[in-house]
């Protein structure tokens, strides 16, 4: 799962300095990596595009084995445990694996368009976002979807939800185009919206790695971190 990745990449940080950084994606030739998932049990997978891809690797990059998809420029990618995973497309498209992607079913959520974010707290309570703030969430692994209203106050025309995450059943977070955040405390009933910035840059990347602790990541180099379940947020410029 994410929070897997996360964990490795900021354990990094502390030895970048005493190790070089090597390619291990030999794939990689002309390919635009979307996403990577890091199993329980170590495995890692890639989605990437142009050519649309998945490759996985069991021993930690080293090698790597490609995988048919059937997704059309795929752009996000959750792995619940070793063998249940989803993806979703650019255009809205998501595909289920109970095996590890040895095989993929489709998920009919009831949307289309620009949909290109999911997030899956467990097995069962998933949810879908994005083009103007479109979000579904489903109970039951996928089977039924329900829709989840942002109201228009807190959310202006033309504003698309760019990543979502859950931190329990109840409290999830949304990112926007426009460079907010949106928390519910039950479970997408009603939201209340946390503005990080004075200017509408877009917020890339959500991620929590426990109840507590979140990061943002903007797209002028920004991070934001929050300790307290997103009530306050401390801002770290990277320059980049």
């Amino acid at each position: 799962m994410k929070k897997y990745l996360l964990q490795i990449i900021l354990f990094s940080s502390f030895i970048s300095q005493a190790q070089n950084w090597k390619v291990i994606t030999p794939f990689n030739n002309a390919n635009t990596i979307t996403d990577m998932e890091v199993t329980p049990n170590g495995n890692l997978y890639v989605i990437a595009q142009l050519p649309d891809s998945m490759h996985k690797s069991t021993d930690g990059g080293n090698s790597w084995s490609a995988f048919p998809i059937t997704l059309t420029y795929p752009s996000d990618l959750e792995m619940i445990n070793d063998n249940l995973g989803y993806a979703i497309s650019n255009s809205g498209s998501v595909i289920k694996t109970t095996d590890g992607w040895q095989t993929a079913t489709n998920v009919n959520y009831g949307g289309n368009s620009v949909h290109d974010r999911l997030f899956f707290l467990n097995e069962n309570m998933g949810f879908i976002a994005g083009y103007r703030r479109f979000m579904k969430m489903t109970l039951d692994g996928g089977t039924t979807w329900t829709s989840i209203t942002i109201p228009s106050t807190l959310m202006v025309s033309g504003e698309d939800i760019t990543d979502v995450e859950f931190v329990n059943t109840t409290v999830g977070f949304v990112i926007t185009s426009n460079g907010n955040v949106l928390k519910t405390i039950d479970q997408g009933v009603s939201w209340t919206k946390i503005q990080l910035q004075a200017s509408n840059y877009q917020l890339e990347e959500l991620e929590f790695v426990d109840e507590n602790v979140g990061f943002v990541v903007g797209s002028l180099g920004q991070i934001y971190r929050t300790a307290d379940q997103g009530l306050t947020w401390t801002l770290t410029d990277t320059d980049a």
